[in-house]
């Protein structure tokens, strides 16, 4: 739960305008919060943190819904594993 500066539940539509401000601001693309879910789980994952666990934090009950769904492959994991492919052919 998000409190506001006087300890009461921020209205979700006020969570969703402020999260947009900063978003905004920080000149990031405007997202839908829930993409953060997404984002968490990829980093997670980029991060080596055990799959169990990014399942746990993210609450989901099976831990396929957070491999298949809310874990991504990123341009730079994808470049290491290449990059780890071609080191060992080249047997370095």
């Amino acid at each position: 739960m998000v409190l506001s500066e006087v300890d009461t539940p921020i209205e979700p539509r006020n969570l969703l305008r402020l999260f947009q401000r900063l978003a905004k601001k920080s000149g990031l693309p405007i997202i839908k919060i829930h993409e953060l879910r997404h984002t968490t789980a990829t980093l997670l994952k980029d991060l080596k943190v055990p799959d169990k666990d990014i399942q746990m934090i993210l609450g989901h009950a099976n831990i396929t819904t957070t491999q298949n769904i809310y874990q991504h492959g990123t341009p730079e994991t994808h470049h290491v594993a290449i990059s780890a492919i071609g080191d060992y052919l080249l047997g370095a």
